[in-house]
């Protein structure tokens, strides 16, 4: 879980480092952070669903040795 919000950490120092430094750097970051790709892809289910799920883990504990996330009847992602 540590490792998650590590990581967390670094993708929005790395956005601010890109917001306030050379115009380059700017432009790159005007490109990603418009990207519905990048927000959603990574940032969504890289980033924050795995640090979702761990912290469920962690505060309330995992039914069985191995998570299992799947889809219930009706379509939601469930944690077994």
């Amino acid at each position: 879980m540590i490792l998650i919000v590590v990581e967390l950490l670094i993708v929005f120092l790395f956005f601010q480092y890109t917001t306030y430094g050379q115009e380059l750097a700017r432009d790159s970051a005007t490109i990603l952070w418009n990207d519905m790709g990048w927000l959603v892809g990574f940032i969504g289910f890289g980033l924050i669903v795995p640090f979702l799920i761990e912290f469920r883990g962690v505060t309330k504990g995992w039914n069985n040795a191995v998570p299992i996330v799947r889809l219930d009847g009706l379509g939601c992602l469930r944690l077994f």
